[in-house]
């Protein structure tokens, strides 16, 4: 079902019982984009590295459209019942006060989108508003104390407020004809043989701030309180003045009552899809995303409160928004799914779900929704997050199928998901593959890794042969001048850091891992006054040069890259390189642009812009 500004108040009712009666929620997001300029992951993240380059990204971009499936476990059908809801948003500035939010966009995110079907015109037009509770909050003290000093003046018998400014200075002569041509209009409008019990009123036609105050003082100092002015906004978004004749004190103060009442209710009505993530909050239901982080930094920063800048702080307050969260990227990534799957992105996911050893879903569509089983709209938010719901089933199922004793039917509270909650899956990093909101995140060792510094004239074959003692590697390029070197072969570290660490190479300086973070962090730590850089970010480097087969990504405001799919690699596992050649060959050599399988599945808006295939390919539209 689409829920647009149109309908979105009528069937807030209908969404919050479907809500409330749910076993399960499923959600996806679709953005005008996806990374800032010089925020490229790579395989070496630590989880707070990456939520702080995320984070970036979170407070550029918005959420165009959500999509939510609810799935009521039927006991007598044995049948999930969903209701699938597909939400057009958009930011709208009500009044004055309320923000006027700024956001980028990106030409390949939206270009994708638009090519799958999105109308960019209906999000503008139709989508429903937002506010932060802070900004409601604010919004609603000024109202109140707008509307006390307003029934003060009333009280008394006074001007009211509406109208209490200062005279402007002077006024041009097309301004001054404009002001008693509308006061000509208001005497006719009050004239002689007038039936007094009308209720009629009259709308001054638009004109700009200056002369409407103007004429709200002229009409104010004339008419006294023998009418009643209210600033009116009409369907060219022009405001201007409309008059009303009250037939008494009492009529003057009922109607300044439904002015004060129409205008919370238009604040309230401005709240508009941010009451939707405060019903999903305080329902704690299971809430289950497809490679859902960077939609759970969305959801949060657009319609709940600012994101943090502490790492561990967003954890926090990821735990008490929503208590209980299952990534499916995570669980398709996890044993005992992944030995049976060859792509964990969505689209691809779901087909091999249908297959042995997993079983083909079988759910009822509630009557009046869409039935996305006969009607595919791959990267539309709403049928994703029916298909991550699928999912999530399937997995379930398989997994209980395995089980002692085993259980055919896997429901959302059952313990045996108790290893797959509250962890957000964590792309390309092999040996942290996801964030933990329960508790610490893994800390393997990467003795292994070393970090150099060097002139940027040095290229990618002078790394391989001051490393080919030690094996094949992995480099991740920081900048120009620096990277991230891993060894494939682990037993060599301590040899490697002893040989290159402690040595005068005279082009190059080295240090371990550990070392490297440690001299950042100090780095930073030196800097609290200036805007915090993230762990893992090298202060002394600038953006590498793209190789001539890049096709890097531009927008008005930025560069951006954007973030290809991860290896498939072991829950517990290392880093997985590509296979071993001869150290006389040659080096195989990834760098953070790489490509992998499930690259190749992905769409131009979630992969990186470096290779050479089709828009249009699946993907997997629940993460990047």
């Amino acid at each position: 079902m689409e829920i647009n500004r149109n309908n979105f108040k009528e069937s807030l009712s209908q969404i919050e019982a479907a809500i409330e009666a749910s076993s399960f929620l499923a959600i996806d997001t679709e953005f005008t984009g996806l990374e800032v300029h010089g925020n490229s992951i790579h395989a070496f993240d630590l989880p707070e590295d990456r939520y702080q380059k995320l984070l970036k990204s979170a407070k550029s971009f918005i959420i165009v459209q959500f999509g939510l499936a609810t799935f009521q476990y039927n006991e007598t059908t044995k049948r999930y019942d969903v209701s699938t809801y597909n939400f057009y948003i958009f930011p709208r500035s009500h009044c004055k006060q309320a923000p006027d939010v700024r956001f980028l966009c990106q030409s390949s995110s939206l270009e994708f989108l638009v090519s799958q079907g999105m109308d960019v015109t209906k999000i503008v037009k139709d989508g429903i508003s937002y506010l932060l509770p802070a900004d409601k909050q604010r919004l609603l003290e000024l109202l109140q104390q707008r509307h006390a000093h307003q029934n003060e003046h009333m009280a008394s018998e006074s001007t009211p407020p509406s109208g209490s400014i200062q005279s402007p200075t002077t006024l041009n002569r097309e301004q001054q004809r404009f002001i008693d041509c509308s006061l000509r209009r208001i005497d006719e409008f009050l004239g002689a043989g007038r039936d007094p019990r009308s209720m009629d009123w009259l709308d001054i036609e638009p004109c700009n701030a200056f002369v409407r105050k103007c004429l709200f003082e002229t009409i104010n100092q004339k008419y006294k309180l023998n009418v009643h002015l209210e600033s009116k906004v009409n369907d060219r978004k022009q405001r201007y003045i409309r008059v009303s004749l009250p037939r008494s004190q009492e009529d003057l103060q009922q109607i300044e009552r439904e002015k004060q009442n129409a205008e919370l209710e238009e604040l309230d009505d401005a709240v508009g899809f941010s009451k939707i993530i405060r019903i999903i909050s305080e329902s704690g239901k299971l809430v289950v995303g497809h490679n859902m982080l960077l939609d759970v930094l969305h959801v949060i920063n657009q319609f709940c409160f600012e994101l943090p800048s502490e790492y561990e702080e967003f954890k926090s307050v990821t735990r008490c928004l929503f208590p209980r969260i299952i990534d499916t990227k995570h669980m398709a990534s996890s044993s005992p799914i992944k030995d049976f799957v060859s792509s964990t992105t969505l689209a691809d996911l779901q087909k091999e779900l249908e297959r042995a050893p997993f079983a083909k879903v079988k759910i009822d569509v509630t009557e009046g929704f869409t039935d996305y089983e006969t009607n595919a709209r791959l990267h539309e938010a709403g049928y994703d997050a029916y298909i991550t719901g699928l999912c999530f089933i399937s997995m379930s199922n398989y997994i209980g199928s395995k089980s002692n004793p085993r259980c055919d039917r896997v429901l959302p509270d059952s313990p045996l998901l108790d290893p797959f909650k509250n962890k957000l899956h964590l792309m390309r990093i092999g040996d942290i593959p996801y964030i933990n909101l329960d508790g610490s995140d893994m800390s393997p060792s990467r003795d292994h890794v070393f970090h150099l510094t060097f002139d940027k004239e040095k290229k990618a074959a002078d790394i391989l042969k001051l490393f080919s003692p030690f094996g094949n590697i992995q480099i991740v390029w920081l900048g120009e001048n620096s990277a991230l070197v891993a060894l494939y072969k682990k037993d060599q570290a301590e040899k490697a850091s002893k040989a290159l660490t402690r040595s005068r190479n005279g082009w190059c300086r080295v240090l371990t891992y550990d070392e490297y973070v440690s001299t950042v962090k100090n780095t930073n730590a030196l800097k609290t006054s200036t805007k915090r850089r993230s762990p893992l970010s090298d202060p002394t480097t600038i953006p590498r040069k793209q190789s001539p087969s890049t096709v890097p990504v531009h927008s008005k405001t930025s560069d951006i890259s954007t973030i290809p799919e991860e290896d498939e690699g072991g829950e517990e596992g290392g880093f997985e390189f590509p296979p071993v050649v001869a150290s006389t060959e040659p080096v195989t050599v990834l760098t953070d642009g790489c490509l992998d399988e499930e690259d190749l599945g992905e769409p131009v808006a979630k992969r990186p812009r470096q290779d050479p295939l089709p828009i249009g390919e699946d993907n997997d539209n629940g993460g990047w």
